[in-house]
C-alpha cells in the first residue's frame, strides 16, 4: 500500500554516502524474510483490516518522524532504524497480498495476483517519477497520504466484500 521503500533506499545513500548501503541491505533482506514468514502466520489469529491498521499506524508515524526530523552527520544510525522499521511494514503487508487476492477474486486467482504484481509496479513507477521534480519532504508527504489513503480504501473495499447482500454489477 505504501511505497516507503524509495525513500529510505534513495534517502539514505544521499545521507551517509555508499559507506553503510550494503549493511543496511543486509540486514533489511534477513529481517525481511524472518518478517514475511510472522507476518504470514498472523491471520490466523486477527483479521487482515487490523494488520492493515496497526501496520499504517506505525508507517505514518514513520513518516512523520522523517517530515519533522532534521538529520544530523552523527546521526547514521537512525537510518537503520528506520529502514528497519519500514521494512517491518513492508513485510507485513507484502505477507497478506496473496491471500487478500484470492478473498477478492476466488474464481480467478490468477488475475488477481496479476494486479497485486501490476499495482505494486506501478505505484513504484509512480514515486521514482515523481522523487525527481519534488523535493524530500514534498516526496515524504505523497508516501504519507499514499499510506493513509490506500489504507483506507482497502477497508471500503474489504466492508463492501463482506456485506451479504451485496449487489455489484463489475464483480
Amino acid at each position: 500500500m505504501c511505497p516507503q521503500q524509495t525513500v529510505t533506499e534513495t534517502d539514505f545513500p544521499t545521507f551517509s554516502g555508499i559507506k553503510y548501503l550494503a549493511s543496511i541491505s543486509w540486514v533489511s533482506s534477513g529481517l525481511y524474510t524472518v518478517t514475511c514468514y510472522f507476518f504470514g502466520k498472523l491471520p490466523k489469529y486477527t483479521t487482515h483490516a487490523k494488520i492493515f491498521l496497526v501496520t499504517m499506524t506505525f508507517e505514518a508515524s514513520l513518516f512523520i518522524f522523517m517530515i519533522i526530523w532534521q538529520p544530523q552527520s552523527d546521526q547514521v544510525w537512525i537510518f537503520f532504524v528506520l529502514r528497519t522499521a519500514f521494512t517491518v511494514c513492508q513485510s507485513s503487508l507484502r505477507s497478506q497480498i496473496g491471500s487478500i487476492y484470492s478473498r477478492f477474486y476466488p474464481d480467478n486467482k490468477k488475475a488477481g495476483s496479476a494486479l497485486g504484481c501490476l499495482w505494486k509496479f506501478a505505484g513504484t513507477a509512480i514515486i521514482f517519477g515523481i522523487s525527481g521534480p519534488l523535493f524530500p519532504f514534498q516526496v515524504l508527504a505523497v508516501n504519507f497520504a499514499t499510506c493513509v489513503i490506500g489504507t483506507v480504501l482497502y477497508l471500503i473495499a474489504e466492508k463492501i466484500q463482506n456485506q451479504p447482500n451485496r449487489t455489484c454489477r463489475i464483480c
